[in-house]
């Protein structure tokens, strides 16, 4: 395991050159077509007031990721660990995204703190990490695939309509494949990845099981893709976009997805590119309103993180690991 270690770390410097070309290249084209100054214009018009109101709803963004994370920590591990913890864990793995390539380094972040600061055992952290991620893509399937019909209506381009509806059917595909695997007990030493997955399947269970948990999970992914979607028309509204709430609720899964794409900085250039293909698509805001947009959810993303570096970097001590009752068995 060292051995591999060293070779990624000796290969990092190559992965971050390649990504961030990736990510040039994707900014080329997104702002080629648009006039620069009617960007700029868009964003002279933002306020501080509209800046500081979209932090605090970025908060409440990381406060439903928060609460998801627990419950699926409280299903993986005996013991409990604050929430208080978990969201500072949050707002810290964001903030790390911002200096890395690669999408996972915000969850890469989350796991060494947990394991080597809360003293968390690896196995199940590693279970709830990844499960995290899933149920929350579930999530953001559930309401795009609500969001479909409203396009229809908006006469989005059918083919970007069908396109969508393929993707969110394949996520939610995945979820009742896995579901239906958990239900499988025995392991099979030589189908590795079938008892992986249906280790997982018994795990993506634990989580659903009961319609108040289904609820509460339903209850996420609604304040995870609302409260985006909230911030996005906050910025529209303050930049003199006369377009309701309603327009942003349609695409804000799909722009929440782009973002969370495991090959860029915190979503930027893959979160500017889709809100362009999908708001400006429609022809209710322009391309550089739908870029603008996008780039102004993106300095709120960072802005709301720094508080989790400022907590980490400025602490004296792990003022958060007295905080916690430590986990010592995996409980599924």
């Amino acid at each position: 395991m060292a051995i591999i270690h060293k070779n990624i770390l000796k290969k990092l410097p190559i992965i971050s050159l390649l990504f961030s070309l990736i990510l040039f290249i994707i900014l080329f084209f997104v702002y080629k077509n648009f006039n620069t100054k009617e960007l700029i214009d868009s964003l002279d018009g933002v306020s501080l007031k509209t800046i500081i109101i979209a932090v605090v709803i970025m908060w409440f963004n990381f406060l439903i990721n928060t609460l998801r994370f627990k419950y699926i920590i409280s299903v993986k591990l005996e013991g409990s660990v604050s929430f208080f913890t978990l969201f500072h864990l949050n707002l810290l793995g964001v903030f790390a995204a911002h200096l890395a390539p690669v999408g996972p380094a915000a969850d890469l972040v989350r796991f060494g703190y947990a394991r080597w600061k809360l003293k968390l055992p690896t196995k199940p952290l590693v279970e709830a990490i990844i499960m995290d991620r899933f149920i929350a893509l579930i999530g953001l399937a559930v309401t795009g695939i609500c969001s479909l019909p409203i396009q229809w209506y908006l006469s989005v381009e059918p083919l970007l309509v069908y396109l969508q509806a393929l993707l969110w059917g394949a996520c939610f595909s995945s979820a009742v494949i896995v579901y239906v695997l958990g239900r499988q007990s025995s392991a099979d030493p030589n189908r590795k990845l079938f008892t992986a997955l249906t280790s997982f399947g018994m795990v993506f269970r634990a989580v659903l099981r009961g319609w108040s948990n289904v609820f509460l999970q339903m209850v996420c992914a609604i304040g995870y893709s609302g409260s985006f979607c909230l911030l996005m028309w906050v910025f529209a509204n303050d930049m003199g976009i006369q377009t309701g709430i309603w327009f942003f609720l349609t695409f804000s899964s799909l722009v929440l997805l782009s973002q969370s794409l495991p090959i860029f900085y915190a979503g930027w250039g893959a979160r500017e590119f889709t809100a362009i293909t999908v708001m400006g698509s429609v022809g209710t805001v322009s391309v550089s309103e739908a870029a603008s947009i996008g780039v102004c959810a993106g300095v709120a993303l960072f802005l709301a993180s720094l508080p989790g570096a400022v907590l980490h970097f400025h602490g004296k001590k792990n003022k958060f690991a007295d905080h916690t009752e430590t986990p010592t068995r995996d409980v599924v």
